[in-house]
């Protein structure tokens, strides 16, 4: 069985450990403790990963998205 800390499975998952704290807390992906680490199985990480694809962070305004196209360095402005 591969194991995967929390640091690890959140890397796997594109997402931060404080984010897969959370999910892991909510019962949403199972986890075993060994210590003060949470262990989670990369079956299990990689069983999780659709659900949480396309998902990270806020989605931009289409202002935000117009401006990344039409001039790179002016989009962070708004």
């Amino acid at each position: 069985m591969d194991e995967l800390t929390l640091s690890e499975a959140a890397r796997e998952l594109g997402i931060s450990r404080q984010r897969l704290a959370v999910i892991a807390s909510q019962g949403r992906l199972g986890r075993q403790v060994a210590g003060h680490y949470w262990i989670f199985t990369r079956a299990e990480v990689e069983a999780f990963r659709p659900q949480i694809q396309g998902k990270a962070g806020r989605p931009k305004s289409e202002i935000e998205a117009t401006m990344k196209h039409e001039a790179p360095g002016l989009a962070s402005a708004y």
